[in-house]
């Protein structure tokens, strides 16, 4: 037998985001968040967060650009958790909101991951790695990646 679970809400946060979405001019995103840890069964009291929802990056905009020269005996696959932190800040920075739990903006599969390790092997100690955007990312997210990684040719 199926427990009920139910979530509430204050009048005073259903008058309000009533109230933004009459007023609205343009879209909204609205995330229901829940007040407290609860076990399956209780009620939870929750609040409702409401956001602009407008364009953060247009599909294939640059997000995030950082030059590299890894030191000998380092892998290059060891600048990609540094990397993809800085992209998360950035893309937070500039609108696009986080999972509450992790603070994160989005996540990447296992083929990007392998297919940006295997550029960043053919690339030798000084390179370019650049994230841009893999469709249009609004405030709501998430956060799609494609990523370019480029040789710099020592002159």
């Amino acid at each position: 037998e199926k427990i009920p679970q139910a979530i509430v809400l204050q009048q005073e946060t259903m008058d309000r985001a009533l109230t933004n979405l009459d007023n609205a001019q343009n879209d909204k995103f609205f995330r229901i968040r829940t007040l407290t840890n609860v076990i399956v069964g209780e009620v939870s009291p929750c609040t409702i967060e409401i956001f602009d929802n407008r364009l953060i990056y247009r599909d294939g905009e640059p997000i995030y650009r950082q030059e590299y020269t890894i030191p000998k005996g380092n892998k290059n696959e060891d600048v990609m958790m540094s990397f993809l932190n800085q992209v998360n800040r950035e893309s937070v920075a500039n609108g696009v909101v986080p999972d509450p739990l992790s603070g994160n903006v989005g996540g990447l599969n296992a083929e990007i991951m392998l297919n940006v390790a295997g550029q960043l092997r053919k690339v030798g100690r000084h390179f370019v790695m650049e994230a841009v955007a893999d469709g249009d990312i609004y405030t709501s997210g998430p956060v799609k990646l494609k990523f370019n990684v480029t040789k710099v040719v020592e002159e």
